[in-house]
């Protein structure tokens, strides 16, 4: 995505900038499904630092397309996009295709929807080993006196070193208002890869929404279990379109 396709999206989201439901975007990854016949564009830039020394690397746009379909469903297409490392080397990952449901009424007290998804062979030969990789992982979340509880826990089939293994996946989420439009949020997310050692991952970040359309968020985190990133830091934008 080039710089002149995101000043068309900014412009056209300050235009559009009334609408009956405020956007809510998947950072961190949540129940809401986008409405019906909307489609919501996400994106993300990022910067990661690799422990011990090992050089740093840079991640856009990580691109994430959404479509209303009905009340409890939405279509979803998501490009990791590339990444540059500092010494030189570019990678791509795969696209993924797959969708959301959501489970719970309107009403519900824990309203709660499961997100699946598959991948095409498509990034680049380090990223992809011309498999499809496929996974689901169920989203809850819950207001308790204006503060927001969500988990998201699932698993994820992957083909790695020639072979089928299992990945578990949990996020643990809590957020809060700020101000008007404004929110702060953490995430304590996780993979479990089969026949390795978990991978414990913390942020914390800010969401701020221009309008009802349109929201950025800046974050920042670093990795718990002394092999992840010592630092990550990014910057999100998403944008719906009615």
């Amino acid at each position: 995505m080039n710089a002149s396709v995101l000043l068309l999206l900014l412009f056209i989201a300050t235009v559009c900038s009334a609408a009956d439901d405020p956007i809510v975007t998947d950072r961190p990854d949540s129940a809401a499904i986008v409405p019906p016949g909307s489609i919501q564009i996400e994106t993300l830039w990022e910067y990661l630092k690799e422990r011990h020394g090992e050089g740093h690397w840079w991640l856009a746009p990580n691109l994430l397309v959404r479509h209303g379909l009905t009340r409890r469903a939405e279509l979803r297409v998501e490009a990791p996009g590339w990444s540059w490392a500092s010494d030189g080397a570019r990678e791509s990952g795969d696209v993924s295709i797959g969708g959301k449901i959501r489970l719970s009424g309107d009403d519900a007290r824990i309203p709660h929807a499961l997100t699946f998804f598959a991948t095409l062979p498509s990034g680049s030969e380090r990223e992809s080993e011309g498999r499809s990789d496929y996974g689901a992982w169920l989203a809850a979340e819950r207001d308790v006196g204006g503060i927001y509880l969500l988990v998201n826990a699932g698993a994820s089939r992957l083909y790695r070193e020639n072979s089928r293994r299992w990945n578990g996946i949990l996020w643990l989420s809590v957020g809060g208002a700020l101000r008007s439009g404004m929110a702060w949020y953490g995430e304590l997310y996780a993979d479990f890869p089969e026949g390795s050692r978990w991978q414990p991952m913390m942020t914390w970040g800010v969401s701020l929404a221009v309008g009802s359309r349109t929201q950025w968020d800046l974050f920042a985190g670093r990795g718990l279990d002394g092999t992840g990133p010592s630092l990550l830091a990014g910057i999100g934008y998403g944008v719906r379109f009615d």
